[in-house]
């Protein structure tokens, strides 16, 4: 996945990164910058749903391409060789040229929101009914997961790239969505002492990241700075396998009766997790809630205490 800024004055001049041409490089100050973002079909799926039935469908990932362009408020997007039901056949290329932008509160979100249906004549000879177009991209550089090292050993905090969440139905018969595979969430976790004195727990530091195999319809969930209680050691990064998934009205739902977490890839049996679910509104928010029912206070302790944790969180850290 690669996110390029161009300036208008810059011609076909990428940049692998958001820096905008130099002032120098542009003659027309009043020029705004235009966002380019090729996706790769590696980092998505295609979930959809046929009207008048209530399961998905999920099909393998697609190149597209947005562009955003800041001059004249419009976006343009191509969706290649894009399967929306089970005769492979039907695969097309679509290309939305020039579609009018949404205003979001947020600068550093883009997308559209089409009610009116409108006709698409796609690569092939086929034409295509296209309503509820809606494109949600959310670009900000500050948002961050993992690290990287270089050769001198130096570490940095990578960029975890755009959040898409992206929507349309052909023909008034096929719900189509474009789902990002890692989904990263920042926010504030809560946890509650249920059978003790302990006070509540809070903090803003954990970054959660879910990971979604449309194949075995599981999710991995990834928690950076994972701390639920205050007497858990800081800075570790825990994993939650065998999370069941499911696509809903306005994104997807995560639930797990039972789980142990991965911490330095090895069980952490301390912490079992009980009663996980979770609501993702596709670009908006994640709530997710689970209960560590017997964590061990202090860790060397035979006494434990059960808590119930709760996360509410959203796709943006411009919005903490």
């Amino acid at each position: 996945m690669k996110i390029k800024l161009l300036s208008a004055m810059c011609g076909l001049l990428a940049l692998a990164s958001f820096s905008s041409c130099s002032q120098t490089e542009i003659t027309n100050e009043n020029l705004k910058p235009i966002y380019y973002l090729n996706l790769s079909s590696s980092d998505n799926f295609v979930a959809v749903q046929t009207k008048g039935e209530s399961n998905w469908k999920y099909y393998p990932g697609i190149d597209y391409t947005l562009i955003f362009d800041e001059n004249d408020n419009t976006c343009t997007a191509q969706f290649v060789n894009l399967q929306f039901n089970d005769n492979e056949k039907d695969r097309t290329t679509m290309t939305f040229g020039y579609i009018p932008r949404t205003s979001f509160t947020d600068p550093m979100v883009k997308g559209v929101n089409v009610t009116t249906p409108f006709q698409l004549s796609s690569g092939s000879t086929a034409t295509y009914t296209i309503s509820d177009l809606k494109i949600t991209c959310l670009l900000d550089e500050k948002r961050t997961f993992g690290t990287t090292e270089d050769a001198n050993g130096k570490v940095t905090p990578k960029t975890v790239g755009p959040q898409n969440a992206i929507s349309f139905t052909i023909d008034d018969k096929y719900l189509v969505r474009i789902i990002q595979k890692k989904n990263y969430f920042y926010g504030s976790t809560f946890s509650v002492c249920t059978d003790g004195d302990l006070g509540q727990f809070i903090t803003r530091d954990a970054k959660y990241c879910v990971t979604l195999d449309y194949r075995s319809q599981q999710a991995l969930m990834t928690i950076e700075n994972a701390q639920f209680v205050s007497s858990m050691p800081t800075g570790i990064t825990m994993t939650f396998p065998g999370i069941d998934f499911a696509m809903s009205d306005n994104g997807f739902t995560l639930n797990c009766t039972q789980l142990i977490p991965q911490a330095n890839n090895r069980p952490f049996q301390a912490y079992e997790v009980t009663d996980l679910t979770g609501t993702v509104v596709t670009a908006q928010t994640f709530d997710l809630k689970f209960t560590c029912p017997h964590v061990p206070i202090p860790m060397t302790s035979t006494d434990t205490y059960s808590f119930d944790v709760t996360v509410d969180a959203n796709y943006s850290l411009t919005a903490r």
